[in-house]
C-alpha cells in the first residue's frame, strides 16, 4: 500500500519536472495570501447525539493560493489551516492542527494530448470548520466526499486523493481518455485504500452533444473492514450544452461487486447526473448520483450523494446564496448519513474585502444496513445528530504579486 502511494507521488513528480515547457512560451503567476476571520455559535461543537455542548468560536482560517497559467502549463496550488478560540470550552482550543492541501496541473504534451495531475490532502482534528467557514474565496462550498470521511470520522483523520488522467484527441469529434485514481483515508483504528483504473472513449456527434463508453476498475483489497474486495463498473456517458447557459450531464451502469472470502458477488445500478445553468446574476449547480467508494470505518461499498449550489447577484457587490449536501456511505459494517444544508448573504466591501453572514445545519444519521456487509453494533443505529451554527465571517484575500515568465 505505502509503495504504491510513493509511486503514484514519484510519478507525478517526474512529470512536472521532466515535462518540456518550450522556451518562448509566457506563463503567469500569481500568489494570493487569504485571511478569513468568523465569529460563530455552534450548539452542538463536538457533533454528539448525546451531552450537547453549544459555544461561542471564534475562528482563523490562513492560507495562500499559487496559481499559474500558460499555453503549455496551467494550474494552482491551495493551502488552509485553521484556529479556534472557543469562549466557554478552552480545552478545545487549537491552531495548526488541521491542514488541508490542493493540487491540479495540466500539462499540454501535444497539440492533441493533455494530461491532468490532481491532489487533495487533508488531515487533522478540526476538518468540520473548514466546511462550517465556507470557502476562503467562495461561500459557501458544497461538500465533497474527502470532507464528509473527514467528518463522519469524528477522531483525528489522514485523506489523501490523488488523480492522473490522461485525454488524446483522435479528430475534432472523437477522443480517448484514461485515469488512474487512489484515496487513502486512516484514523487512529482503520484504514481504507481505494485504487481506481479507468478507460473512456467519448465521441461528439455535434458541437453541443457528446457521449461515450467507459469502463472503470476499484480495487479495495487493503482496506480493514469487511466489505466488497473489487468492484467493475462499466457505463454509458453522455453530456448536453443545451445553451450558452444551460448544460445536462449523466451517466449510469451497473456495479459488480465482488465480496471478501469467495463470498459471491453483488450487482447494484451505478448512476450520476448533473445540471449547470448560469447567467449573469443566477448561478445553479446540481449533481447527484451513486457509485463505488470508501468509508470512514475503513470498509468500501457504495457512495451516495445530493449537491446543490444555488447563488444569486442581486447587485454587482451584494449576493445571496444557498446549497445543500447529501452524502450516504453504505459498506465497512457501518452506514451512516450525512446532509449539510444552509443559506446566506454576502457583500463585497472592497475591492479586497468581503463580510457574509450565514447559517449552516449538519445532520448525522445512522441506518441499519446496506445489503453488501453486515450491518452494523452499537449506537450509531437509528441515531440521529444534528448541530446548528450561526456564522458572521470577513475574507481578506490579497494580491502580492503578479508575475510574467
Amino acid at each position: 500500500m505505502i509503495m504504491l502511494r510513493r509511486c503514484l507521488w514519484k510519478t507525478i513528480l517526474l512529470i512536472l519536472l521532466t515535462v518540456p515547457v518550450r522556451a518562448n512560451a509566457y506563463t503567469l503567476l500569481q500568489f494570493i495570501p487569504v485571511v478569513q476571520l468568523n465569529q460563530l455559535y455552534d450548539d452542538n461543537i463536538n457533533l454528539s447525539s448525546t451531552n450537547k455542548k453549544g459555544d461561542f468560536i471564534s475562528n482563523l482560517l490562513l492560507g495562500f493560493y499559487l496559481n499559474w497559467t500558460g499555453p503549455e502549463r496551467s494550474g494552482s496550488f491551495q493551502y488552509e489551516t485553521i484556529g479556534e478560540l472557543f469562549l466557554n470550552y478552552q480545552k478545545y482550543d487549537n491552531f495548526g492542527q488541521t491542514h488541508y492541501f490542493e493540487m491540479h496541473d495540466q500539462e499540454h504534451l501535444s497539440d492533441t494530448t493533455t494530461m491532468d495531475l490532481d491532489n487533495w490532502f487533508l488531515t487533522g482534528k478540526t476538518p468540520r470548520s473548514f466546511f462550517v467557514s465556507g470557502g476562503a474565496l467562495t461561500a459557501p462550498q458544497t461538500l465533497n466526499s474527502q470532507l464528509a470521511l473527514a467528518i463522519l470520522a469524528k477522531v483525528d483523520s489522514l485523506d489523501d486523493v490523488a488523480d492522473i488522467n490522461i485525454r488524446h484527441r483522435w479528430s475534432e469529434e472523437s477522443a480517448v481518455s484514461a485515469e488512474l485514481h487512489e484515496e487513502y483515508f486512516a484514523t487512529s483504528q482503520s484504514t481504507a485504500l481505494e485504487t481506481k483504473l479507468g478507460l473512456k472513449e467519448e465521441y461528439a456527434p455535434s458541437p453541443t452533444l457528446r457521449g461515450g463508453l467507459g469502463y472503470q476498475f476499484f480495487d479495495f483489497r487493503f482496506s480493514d473492514a469487511p466489505s466488497p474486495v473489487q468492484a467493475h463498473f462499466p457505463q454509458l456517458e453522455m453530456h448536453w450544452e443545451a445553451s450558452h447557459q444551460l448544460s445536462f450531464g449523466g451517466s449510469a451502469g451497473p456495479i459488480l461487486f465482488e465480496k471478501p472470502q469467495g463470498e459471491g458477488q453483488e450487482v447494484k445500478l451505478g448512476y450520476d447526473g448533473s445540471l449547470g445553468y448560469e447567467t449573469d446574476r443566477w448561478n445553479l449547480s446540481v449533481r447527484g448520483g451513486q457509485g463505488p467508494g470508501i468509508t470512514p470505518n475503513g470498509g468500501a461499498g457504495l457512495t451516495r450523494c445530493a449537491l446543490a449550489d444555488i447563488r444569486y447577484a442581486w447587485t454587482r457587490r451584494f449576493s445571496l446564496f444557498t446549497s445543500m449536501s447529501y452524502y450516504e456511505l453504505e459498506g465497512g459494517g457501518a452506514p451512516l448519513q450525512l446532509l449539510i444544508y444552509g443559506a446566506g448573504i454576502s457583500e463585497q466591501v472592497t475591492r479586497s474585502v468581503s463580510v457574509s453572514v450565514q447559517y449552516v445545519a449538519i445532520r448525522e444519521y445512522g441506518s441499519s444496513g446496506d445489503g453488501l456487509t453486515p450491518a452494523p453494533t452499537g449506537p450509531l443505529i437509528g441515531t440521529t445528530t444534528s448541530a446548528n451554527a450561526l456564522i458572521v465571517g470577513a475574507t481578506i484575500p490579497l494580491e502580492v504579486f503578479r508575475k510574467g515568465l
